[in-house]
């Protein structure tokens, strides 16, 4: 047992390591708007192609990651 408080247990369990491709796989089984579904596709083709990202890119996905973005 943890001497953290339960919100922090439930994170035991999550990868330690969260890649690109989880983010996109995560991201793209959500329910987003018609906008939010097409800019991940598109990030997720460029990505597929050039292995890349730019700045502007990443912080998208992150923030649909995060829910930012819906």
């Amino acid at each position: 047992p943890s001497d953290l408080p339960p919100v922090f247990n439930r994170f035991r369990d999550q990868p330690r390591f969260l890649t690109v491709e989880t983010m996109f796989r995560e991201i793209l089984r959500r329910d987003l708007s018609d906008l939010t579904r097409s800019k991940i596709e598109q990030l997720k083709y460029v990505y597929e192609w050039t292995e890349s990202l730019d700045g502007e890119e990443v912080s998208t996905l992150i923030n649909a990651y995060n829910r930012h973005l819906t």
